[in-house]
């Protein structure tokens, strides 16, 4: 078992809650949402605040995944070390530069990890999941400017991807943009390609529209 499986941190298939909006890591259908936490403060372009979130997360990492001497173990550590070396011996091992910055990121060093989610992107512009792990480890960090580049990269990539626009949608809900929100969600309410991309984005709509109208 690796280290990150002994964090007993949440797979990637489970969406993350951002700011105050939900923020989808993939396209697989959402599980039942939990309470939603106390959100973290706003940030200063956004002219929302947490109690007017229309949306609950699909899933609230719970007190026992903080950083805790339980759970950054020394083996977390020793597979980061392991890692590194592969990675500085050979830049170009795609591999192993992806498990790194994902070890990063849910090791709570987000801010180390995205330099090697850029340069894996770079590698692989074919890998759909990595643009999403790039993009979400950005709004984690409340980077909203740079989770909107990386989202409108990955969608000159994949044009029309419903998780990329569903999630360039929730960038514009977090900074206040509702306009925007709602004509990205709307789009992706208007897709039949994935259905549960369509009725998570016409939920988001109907939530959005509940509050500003």
């Amino acid at each position: 078992m690796s280290a990150l499986q002994n964090l007993g941190l949440p797979g990637l298939l489970l969406a993350l809650l951002v700011g105050a909006y939900v923020w989808v890591t993939t396209t697989g259908s959402p599980t039942a949402p939990p309470p939603a936490p106390q959100a973290a403060s706003t940030p200063a372009s956004s002219s929302a605040t947490p109690s007017e979130s229309p949306f609950l997360p699909t899933h609230t990492p719970q007190a026992a995944f903080s950083p805790s001497r339980d759970n950054v173990t020394p083996d977390l550590h020793a597979e980061m070390a392991t890692l590194q070396q592969r990675v500085a011996a050979e830049p170009d091992d795609a591999t192993a530069r992806l498990e790194l910055a994902r070890l990063l990121r849910d090791g709570h060093q987000a801010e180390d990890a995205l330099a090697h989610f850029e340069t894996y992107v770079a590698l692989q512009p074919d890998d759909h999941q990595g643009w999403l792990d790039y993009a979400q480890t950005l709004g984690m960090l409340k980077r909203w400017d740079d989770a909107q580049r990386v989202t409108e990269a990955m969608l000159e990539q994949f044009p029309d991807d419903p998780s990329a626009l569903y999630n360039l949608g929730a960038i514009h809900a977090n900074r206040g943009q509702f306009a925007e929100a709602r004509r990205v969600w709307t789009t992706v309410a208007q897709q039949e390609t994935h259905l549960p991309m369509q009725t998570k984005a016409r939920q988001a709509l109907d939530k959005l529209d509940a509050l500003h109208p």
